[in-house]
């Protein structure tokens, strides 16, 4: 699964079947397709996932 951030809005994109990205993104108060969905997302709320994607991806490349 991919996901893009921008300024207001994430995006999340996935070309296997084992994840529904419109789900996800209705669940944040956004809509989209199976495959390619969107939804808002606060300055607040970004730069929190950004902290937390770069934590784990530390870890999971130290460990």
């Amino acid at each position: 699964m991919l996901i893009a951030l921008d300024y207001g809005t994430i995006s999340y994109r996935n070309i296997k079947d084992n994840v529904n990205v419109r789900l996800i993104a209705e669940a944040m108060g956004g809509k989209g397709h199976d495959k390619a969905a969107s939804s808002p997302i606060s300055e607040n709320q970004r730069n929190e996932l950004i902290k937390i994607l770069t934590i784990n991806r530390y870890y999971s490349v130290n460990e």
